[in-house]
């Protein structure tokens, strides 16, 4: 009801004419024209959304934040949690310069992300669930840094990690499951200071896990179901910070050093690089 009452409001105050009559008093703010033209050709080219009709519904959440300077409410927030149109990215998102957060969860949202989606610098959330998008991550993602929480989900997007992810100073939550991507896990995500939650599991991910990533984080890393040959037994040392990737489901392979199994780590963590795929796995694993 809510989605639907803002909804409403928006197409109210669309159809008002932009020539009102000036008022000595302060007019009560209003919804940007541009958003509003933005958001609602985005809703009808995505759902089934009509205008002015019995039979309007829509589901998802449309958020406005007020603009003191120009007293217009801009759009904040935009999510679709059910894409019932085949369709590809609206570049009526562009118009959208105040957006800080942006969900498309489940439908026919085809094609690739696009590259201008590194022009809404405010962005603070990024959430791709369930949809039908193919191609790799565009470079300008690392042009968002405002970017707290990203996460991209049951995907067919394939490639490789865009360089220069560094530059997410900001990240706080990182998400990326049951895609196509792979290649190495790059070193670099080991600068996102801020990184407190971070799953990469089912993927294709290969090669060896970057130490400085794992040691940068405050929690497990899940990265399981994945490719990964190698992980640095350093990261076994008890004087270390960090916690050792979960990576059950890979390719690691090997023998485990006799220090290693006396660590604490071991002990409280050893579990996460047990059961490996058909073939590989550590010959001297014991629990």
């Amino acid at each position: 009801m809510k989605a639907l009452f803002n909804l409403l409001l928006l197409f109210l105050l669309v159809s008002c004419s932009k020539e009102a009559p000036v008022s000595l008093v302060k007019s009560p703010p209003r919804l940007n024209v541009n958003d509003s033209l933005a958001v609602l050709s985005i809703y009808q080219k995505m759902t089934d959304f009509k205008p002015g009709k019995d039979n309007f519904k829509t589901e998802g959440e449309l958020k406005y934040e007020l603009d003191t300077l120009h007293n217009e409410y801009r759009v904040v927030s935009l999510e679709i949690s059910e894409i019932t149109k085949d369709c590809i990215f609206p570049e009526e998102l562009r118009q959208l310069t105040e957006l800080r957060k942006l969900s498309f969860l489940e439908g026919t949202l085809y094609g690739s992300i696009p590259p201008w989606i590194g022009e809404l610098k405010k962005l603070q959330s990024l959430v791709l669930m369930r949809v039908k998008l193919t191609g790799s991550i565009p470079m300008e993602i690392t042009e968002l840094t405002e970017l707290k929480k990203l996460r991209i989900a049951e995907v067919d997007l394939s490639g490789k990690l865009p360089n220069g992810l560094y530059r997410l100073s900001k990240m706080e939550n990182l998400v990326l499951t049951q895609t196509k991507i792979g290649g190495e896990i790059p070193k670099e995500l080991g600068q996102l200071k801020k990184l407190e939650f971070c799953i990469l599991s089912q993927n294709q991910f290969e090669g060896m896990f970057p130490i400085e990533f794992a040691m940068s984080c405050k929690y497990v890393i899940e990265c399981d179901n994945n490719n990964i040959t190698e992980l640095p037994f350093e990261i076994w040392r008890d004087d270390l910070p960090g916690y050792p990737p979960m990576l059950t489901n890979n390719r690691l392979s090997g023998k485990i050093p006799d220090w290693v199994l006396k660590t604490k780590k071991w002990k409280d963590y050893g579990f996460v690089v047990e059961q490996q795929q058909d073939g590989f796995g550590y010959v001297n694993f014991k629990r």
